[in-house]
């Protein structure tokens, strides 16, 4: 079920924070997102070449309780609230979108999790992994020729899944990981999949090539803590967050193609999550302040 509702979400707050993360550009606006009705619990996930964003956000107007909804917005248009009509009144979440519009994410049924495509038009397909424990599927990232990845689970653990247009399924396991410890997150235009995996030492991000060869990414700012790399661009640029050893701090970080990193953090924040890039350098996530949780676009 959609429900479309009027251009009430609210951009709280627009910041500058000086942040080099390409040669053309030294700075990052930051805009605040909080869905209409949201009760200081919204997140954007990912946004599309065209600056439309998903995310989904916590309601309190629910006659059976508080609950999730997936959301899609673009900089200009309506707040438009996604729920999958198996799911009502179980949570519905939109992780990521591609330039066609086609959104992914998951819902809830009685039966468990399971990941859903949504095309423009509004239409939803279940995506449920072969080789996944029943309910247990959660579609992530999805670029421009509909290639989806994600997450399900077994049981030895979490794995990362690649599903072809098609509906062909390859399982994802980084080749240091350990086992069942492996989350495939975001894909770019290239087949370029970005994600994280945990070994004896803590949480490492990867980037995982067309070719099935993986490259480990770790923050020289985490220091013995925790990377996790979340979206990636058809440049290869990618962002995610990271943590340090004491687990005190968390911060947003931009990779550039030399792997260089830049840490950043939302104003005033008591802890920045970056979970999504576009081709235009935006990039979009979730921050925690002292009145709770919102999303943010950040603008070169």
């Amino acid at each position: 079920m959609l429900k479309t509702k009027c251009l009430l979400w609210l951009i709280i707050a627009t910041t500058l924070a000086t942040l080099g993360i390409a040669p053309r550009a030294n700075a990052l606006t930051f805009t605040t997102i909080d869905a209409p009705h949201g009760i200081n619990n919204t997140v954007a996930a990912g946004i599309n070449i065209s600056g439309e964003i998903v995310g989904s956000f916590l309601d309190d107007l629910n006659s059976q309780g508080v609950h999730d909804h997936g959301f899609l917005i673009d900089e200009n248009g309506p707040f438009t609230t996604i729920d999958h009509p198996r799911a009502s009144p179980k949570p519905t979440e939109a992780f990521g979108i591609n330039a066609s519009g086609q959104i992914v994410g998951v819902f809830e049924d009685d039966r468990g999790n399971h990941g859903f495509l949504r095309q423009k038009n509004g239409a939803f397909t279940t995506i449920d992994d072969p080789h996944a424990q029943a309910g247990s599927v959660v579609a992530l990232g999805i670029n421009t020729s509909g290639k989806i990845v994600g997450i399900f689970q077994d049981d030895k653990g979490t794995h990362g899944f690649l599903r072809q247009k098609h509906g062909h399924f390859t399982t994802i396991d980084d080749p240091d990981a350990q086992e069942g410890s492996t989350f495939a997150r975001g894909i770019n235009a290239s087949g370029q999949i970005v994600g994280n995996f945990s070994d004896a030492i803590g949480t490492h991000g990867f980037l995982r090539q067309k070719d099935g060869h993986f490259t480990t990414i770790d923050d020289p700012d985490a220091q013995g803590g925790k990377t996790f790399a979340q979206g990636i661009n058809t440049s290869g640029q990618i962002v995610g967050y990271f943590s340090n050893a004491q687990g005190t701090a968390t911060h947003g970080f931009f990779r550039d193609t030399n792997d260089t990193f830049t840490t950043f953090d939302v104003p005033n924040a008591e802890a920045t999550y970056a979970l999504g890039i576009n081709e235009n350098g935006k990039i979009v996530g979730k921050f925690q302040d002292a009145t709770g949780l919102h999303g943010f676009v950040a603008t070169p």
